[in-house]
This record gives structure tokens, C-alpha cells and sequence, in this order.
């Protein structure tokens, strides 16, 4: 899988996979997403913290950490995908 289809497919997971669950409470967000792909279900977990003194902004932090939920996707599926 090549550095364009990995983002197409980042892509398409950030607009389709569900959303489990989301915590978000100062200063900690976690959120954990479900994304179907080829008949097999994929989760990720991501987890973002805003350490002091930055300011705690509640939108960067579940940017981050759905950013991180998706990579999680993504590199399960290459590594499938490599088998």
C-alpha cells in the first residue's frame, strides 16, 4: 500500500468509522472508533493530553485523538493487508 492510497483510506476512515465512545475531560480526551473494511471490523483507540501550561482547547484535543484512533486504523489494515 502506497503513501496516497494510505490517505485515501485515511480519508474514508475519519468520514465512516463509528464513534464507540468519547471521554473528554480536562485535560484528558480519548476517543475509541470502529471502522468496517473487507468484512472484518478494525478499532482504534486515541488519546490525547494537553500538558501545562499549554491552554486546553476541547476541539484540538478530539482532533488529536481521533487523529490517532484513525492512524491505529489504518497501520492494522496495512499490516493485514502485507499478510
Amino acid at each position: 500500500m502506497n503513501k496516497k492510497q494510505r490517505r485515501v483510506l485515511a480519508v474514508d476512515v475519519d468520514q465512516n468509522a463509528d464513534v464507540l465512545y468519547q471521554v473528554q475531560q480536562r485535560p484528558v480526551t480519548v476517543v475509541h472508533l470502529r471502522y468496517g473494511y473487507k468484512d472484518r471490523n478494525y478499532s482504534g483507540i486515541g488519546y490525547s493530553k494537553v500538558c501545562w501550561p499549554d491552554w486546553w482547547n476541547s476541539e484540538m484535543g478530539w482532533r488529536v485523538a481521533r487523529g490517532k484512533a484513525i492512524s491505529q486504523i489504518v497501520r492494522q489494515i496495512m499490516k493485514e493487508e502485507r499478510s
